[in-house]
């Protein structure tokens, strides 16, 4: 059975400003570096910094999700979200995050 996984990090206010604003800047995918840190329940699974832009998720279960902010081009700027960047870190580090 696999960790729990918690999540926390700190992301420029533009990058989660942009998708209600439409900020120009994010309007071409731009790759982001976040700080990330994962932790289970006996330990922590990353800490670190992350670079990620918006991508398509393929889990272990089952299944690829298209992750980059639009909502299924409800919103006009694609960008990293939070499931990029866990995607990013586990394909580094092999917490055993799962999409």
């Amino acid at each position: 059975m696999m960790d729990e996984t918690h999540v926390s990090g700190t992301v420029p206010l533009w990058a989660l400003e942009h998708k209600a604003v439409g900020h120009p800047r994010m309007c071409q995918n731009e790759t982001i570096t976040v700080n990330l840190r994962s932790e289970g329940k006996e330990k922590t699974g990353f800490e670190g910094s992350v670079s990620s832009c918006g991508h398509r998720v393929t889990t272990r279960s089952g299944g690829t999700r298209h992750c980059n902010g639009t909502n299924n081009d409800q919103y006009p700027c694609a960008g990293p979200t939070c499931t990029t960047a866990l995607d990013d870190a586990n394909n580094s580090a092999q917490f055993g995050f799962d999409g």
